[in-house]
C-alpha cells in the first residue's frame, strides 16, 4: 500500500521538476493529493464501510463521524441478536412515526452531508443498548495527514490521483499548458476507473465490511436504490 510519503515522491517524479521540495512544499503536495483522492472517491470508487454506535433511551438523533457520503446503503437495528433492517422514510411520513413515541426503531431519516450527518430513528429507542445501531454506506478515504498515512484507494487509481494533483498544482502556478496536459491524462484514466469500479460490483469494502455483509442476515441484497 502507498503512503502519503510515497505519493508525494511519485508526484514530484511525475512532472513537478523536482526530486525534493523546491517550488512546492510537502504540505502543498499533500493538499493536492487529498483533493484528488476525494474527487475519485466521490465520483468513481465506491468505498463501503461500517459504523456502529449504541442506542440511548428515548434519543432519536445520532451523529455520524464526518466523511460519510449520503444516502446510506443499510441501517440495521440489532437487539439481542435479532437484526431488523430499518426502512428509510420521508418527511411526509414523519408525523405518523413521531406519534409512535418510543419503542423498537423501525424507520429512519438521514440529514446533512459529508461534513456532518444525523441519523434519526423512529420510534426513538425505548432503552439503551450496546453497539446495536449498525450503518453500512459510502465514505470518503481517510485524509493523508501524515507521511505514514496509507492511502485507502486501490493502487490502480493512484496514477489518476497523481495526474489530478499535478493538474491542480500547475494550475495554481498558472502554467496552463502543463496543467491541461495533466488534466487530459487524468480524464482518460478516470473514465476507465469509473467503469471498473461501478457500484455494486466494483465497490471496495473497507475493514472487512464485505465479510460483514455476508455475516449479518439483515444485509441480504444490497439496495442500489439507496446508493449514490
Amino acid at each position: 500500500m502507498a503512503t502519503r510519503a510515497d505519493l508525494i515522491s511519485d508526484l514530484r517524479a511525475l512532472d513537478l521538476g523536482e526530486a525534493t521540495a523546491k517550488h512546492w512544499t510537502d504540505a502543498t503536495a499533500a493538499i493536492a493529493l487529498n483533493r484528488a483522492q476525494r474527487k475519485i472517491a466521490r465520483e468513481a470508487v465506491t468505498l463501503i464501510d461500517e459504523w456502529t454506535t449504541s442506542s440511548v433511551a428515548n434519543q432519536m438523533d445520532y451523529i455520524l463521524p464526518s466523511a460519510w457520503i449520503p444516502p446510506m446503503t443499510k441501517v440495521l437495528w440489532d437487539w439481542g441478536g435479532t437484526e431488523i433492517e430499518l426502512v428509510k422514510t420521508t418527511v411526509r411520513n414523519l408525523a405518523a412515526w413521531v406519534a409512535m413515541g418510543s419503542g423498537t426503531p423501525l424507520a429512519y431519516t438521514m440529514s446533512g452531508d459529508e461534513n456532518g450527518l444525523v441519523l434519526r430513528l423512529f420510534p426513538a429507542p425505548s432503552a439503551a443498548g450496546t453497539s446495536n445501531i449498525l450503518i453500512v454506506g459510502r465514505r470518503l478515504p481517510v485524509v493523508l495527514s501524515a507521511d505514514a498515512t496509507v492511502c485507502e484507494l486501490p493502487l490502480d487509481t493512484h496514477d489518476a490521483m497523481l495526474e489530478y494533483a499535478a493538474f491542480l498544482m500547475w494550475r495554481e502556478w498558472e502554467e496552463l499548458e502543463r496543467a491541461s496536459f495533466h488534466k487530459n491524462t487524468f480524464d482518460e484514466l478516470f473514465a476507465d476507473i469509473q467503469h471498473r469500479y461501478a457500484f455494486p460490483m466494483g465497490a471496495v469494502y473497507l475493514n472487512d465490511t464485505e465479510h460483514g455483509l455476508h455475516a449479518h442476515s439483515g444485509f441480504a441484497g444490497l439496495l442500489p436504490s439507496e446508493t449514490v
